[in-house]
């Protein structure tokens, strides 16, 4: 009919004019890609973010988590420029600290008068240093292990090795660090100063013991109780050796045992770094499960060979 003549000629004038919408996308894109812009839709580079897919390089910073991990608050709520230091230091993974305090706290405790609560003064002294020793042992042995770092999953996007801080920025802060614990030692008595700062020696000596000995757990050991031997020195000033040489022995051998459990989650990794430390790691299990297992509490003697 004569309507429907004219309304097809309409249709086709108005098709003459403007061109079909997929002519239009792909006009867009092509235009957008000649003038160096992304024309990927941002609801997916957002989705992407929720997904862990942008996290840990060098812009994302500077964290240790894999892709696909859970943000930490350290990445929720620090500015972004902070972000590689606190991660650094392991703030967002608190049991190194408590595990460095525990033994401070259980010599503060032994140390007290009897009938009297530890001194709280101490502890909070104590509770920070081991937060900023924590940090200081977390950041020499990222410096150290680096080029190792990269090559271990666990390992590969922590700040330094994956180049969201430079060797040179982790030092100045390591410096910061030891600036700021030397401020909390200085609160104690001369005898626990000098005894102190002797821990720093084992300190940045324990991740080179991971390239010299099948024991790094041992060294850890050492490392990680001195505070069994501080805090009582920080009350006392000085040590009394039937007290804290049981309790600091006892801290290293449970420390064996946690960081044993602890360095298993890499051995697949070690063996490709050319570390197959694990089997001496698992014989070392095995010789404190028998101890435990053969050991007769009752016996003087047998407790002695053990």
């Amino acid at each position: 009919t004569e309507e429907n003549t004219a309304a097809e000629g309409f249709v086709c004038a108005i098709n003459g004019v403007i061109p079909p919408l997929s002519s239009l996308s792909s006009n867009s894109t092509a235009l957008g890609q000649n003038a160096g812009i992304s024309t990927r839709h941002r609801v997916s580079e957002e989705e992407e973010d929720k997904n862990g897919e942008n996290v840990g390089g060098k812009g994302g910073g500077g964290g240790s988590k894999k892709v696909g991990d859970k943000a930490s608050w350290i990445d929720l709520y620090l500015p972004k420029k902070a972000r590689p230091y606190a991660h650094l230091a392991r703030l967002d993974k608190p049991i190194g600290t408590w595990l460095l305090a525990w033994p401070c706290m259980w010599s503060i405790t032994l140390a007290s008068s009897p009938g009297n609560l530890p001194n709280i003064k101490m502890l909070m002294l104590f509770g920070c240093g081991a937060l900023l020793l924590r940090g200081a042992g977390c950041t020499i042995n990222d410096l150290l292990d680096q080029d190792i770092d990269k090559q271990v999953e666990r390992t590969k996007l922590r700040p330094v090795a994956s180049g969201a801080l430079t060797p040179f920025k982790g030092i100045c802060f390591l410096g910061f660090q030891l600036l700021l614990g030397l401020g909390i030692l200085l609160q104690l008595n001369n005898y626990s100063r000098i005894l102190g700062a002797s821990s720093l020696l084992l300190v940045f000596s324990y991740p080179l013991m991971k390239r010299l000995t099948f024991w790094p757990q041992a060294y850890l050991g050492l490392t990680f109780n001195w505070g069994a031997l501080l805090g009582w020195a920080a009350v006392k000033g000085n040590l009394d050796p039937a007290v804290v040489l049981p309790l600091y022995l006892s801290g290293v051998f449970w420390t064996l045992v946690y960081d044993t459990i602890y360095a298993h989650q890499d051995k697949e990794d070690d063996l490709k770094v050319g570390w197959p430390y694990y089997v001496f790691l698992a014989v070392a299990s095995g010789q404190l499960a028998w101890q435990i297992a053969m050991v007769d509490l009752s016996s003087r003697a047998d407790c002695n060979r053990k």
